[in-house]
């Protein structure tokens, strides 16, 4: 039976109902929509290459979802274009609750500002939040060798050494955050691109930069093999992965926030009660003990949370990193 002839169903049985009220008939109609639903495989579309973070979290959400809904959830990767490849093949699909994307921050928050001739899509108006999936904090790395234990020596050791105290980063909101820790700290430090994390490292264990701001889950591997050393967590809150790290806050460096994470997102439209039941499943499954504790160990920090607060995130996100691109003049080739 397809999806059309239940609301079909559903609608007959309202005329029944008619006499409770038009809640009781919209509670039987979402209650008969997320006890069909799914009818057909689920789609779940990942802005990166397989073997990313992003890609992993989403397989393991696949495998255990397959169980509980009792169809193929299949990953879909379509890397390209700062993820926004991705977010547009979902609002392109139908909004049949079959297409979900776990979608980088990124591509909600700041390509909206920094793109605003390329980006086909708006955010609030063309997508439904579910839930959180990962956090994405960055983190400020330092070789181990270095004489650098925190914010404050590292301001000062730029200061008398503003030529060996370059920092690396990658585009999007860890350049941002860059932008935004230089000038809090006052660091004389020159800010250089990278397309990656591995040439971060390469530059940053070859003493070519003095530190890198990178995401923590990327850069914990070298940090627990002892390569590297966080001095400062650029985000709100310490993270489970380096507890003892403190943030940029604690030390005395209050507004460095450099936050990114990931979540699910289907295509404006879909039901409410298939979008009830995914963030339910979601939830479930990413927060079991037995599943954070294997992703912790992966580098990846669960996070999760219900559609309105994954809402207010990108609103507050994007008006953040709005203010930031106009504060420092980012271009969209920076």
């Amino acid at each position: 039976m397809t999806i059309g002839h239940l609301i079909s169903k559903a609608t007959r049985r309202c005329a029944v109902l008619a006499p409770l009220g038009v809640v009781a008939c919209a509670l039987f109609a979402g209650s008969a929509m997320a006890q069909s639903w799914p009818n057909a495989t689920v789609k779940i579309v990942v802005p990166s290459a397989p073997g990313t973070q992003s890609d992993i979290i989403s397989r393991v959400l696949a495998q255990r979802l397959q169980a509980v809904l009792g169809q193929s959830v299949i990953i879909d990767n379509k890397p390209g274009a700062d993820g926004m490849l991705a977010v547009e093949a979902v609002i392109a699909a139908p909004a049949d609750g079959l297409s979900f994307v776990n979608v980088q921050s990124g591509s909600l928050t700041i390509a909206p500002t920094l793109y605003p001739t390329r980006i086909r899509y708006d955010p609030e108006r063309d997508l439904m939040p579910i839930t959180h999936t990962v956090k994405a904090t960055f983190i400020l790395t330092v070789a181990a060798p270095s004489s650098v234990r925190d914010i404050k020596s590292f301001v000062a050791y730029s200061k008398t050494n503003p030529k060996q105290s370059a920092i690396g980063h990658m585009p999007g909101a860890a350049y941002l955050g860059a932008l935004v820790f230089r000038a809090v700290s006052t660091a004389d430090s020159e800010l250089i691109p990278y397309k990656g994390q591995p040439q971060i490292w390469t530059d940053l264990l070859g003493e070519r930069i003095l530190a890198g701001i990178e995401p923590v889950g990327g850069a914990f591997p070298q940090i627990r093999a002892g390569k590297m050393r966080a001095i400062a967590l650029l985000g709100a809150q310490r993270t489970a992965l380096l507890p003892d790290v403190p943030t940029a806050a604690e030390q005395g460096f209050a507004g460095v926030e450099a936050d990114a994470w990931n979540a699910l997102f289907a295509r404006a439209g879909t039901s409410p009660a298939v979008i009830d039941r995914m963030q339910r499943e979601t939830v479930r499954i990413l927060g079991s003990a037995e599943v954070k504790e294997s992703l912790l160990k992966q580098g990846m920090e669960v996070e999760l949370s219900d559609p309105k607060t994954l809402g207010q995130r990108v609103r507050d996100d994007r008006a953040k990193w709005a203010r930031a691109i106009k504060e420092f003049n980012v271009k969209a080739e920076d």
